[in-house]
């Protein structure tokens, strides 16, 4: 005898709708990405001194992208994404919480495994905004490292 509570599914048509929405949205990211972006990307990384990118040098534009842009992408993600559903699953104490569709058969987790569920969908969106906090302040860290290197290495090639 099965007691266990499933949550309510989308329809096979709903299914495909959705997947395909979301293949075309990433297909128009990729494009974009490998088109536009990519090219822009490889060219500062293979010379950052030789850019200015919205009026900052492109070394540090790199590292704004690589310890600031990409972390909040992924909090900005995790917040739109997980956050509703965390919040109101550990309100409900069920994880997923109700009226919330699914793809696949899934088991209301309820009490301590539903506010567990829920509590990782709060957790992630946190710990990614940590993440762009502490990427934020190791911008001028870096740049400071960067530029004792770059005056050790401008001396060096000055003495002839």
């Amino acid at each position: 005898m099965d007691t266990k509570e499933y949550a309510p599914e989308y329809t096979s048509k709903e299914k495909q709708v959705r997947v395909m929405s979301v293949g075309v949205l990433a297909v128009g990211v990729f494009g974009l990405y490998k088109f536009i972006a990519k090219p822009h990307l490889e060219g500062i990384a293979s010379d950052p001194e030789c850019y200015e990118i919205m009026g900052i040098s492109g070394v540090e534009f790199v590292w704004n992208l690589i310890f600031f842009g990409y972390p909040f992408l992924m909090f900005v993600l995790t917040v739109v994404l997980m956050l509703p559903l965390g919040i109101r699953g550990f309100i409900e104490g069920q994880f997923p919480p109700r009226g919330v569709k699914v793809y696949k058969p899934t088991v209301i987790r309820r009490g301590a495994l539903g506010v567990f569920f829920s509590a990782v969908h709060i957790v992630l969106p946190a710990s990614a905004f940590g993440v762009t906090v502490w990427g934020h302040f190791q911008i001028d860290i870096m740049m400071a490292l960067l530029s004792s290197q770059q005056s050790a290495v401008y001396t060096q090639s000055y003495k002839l």
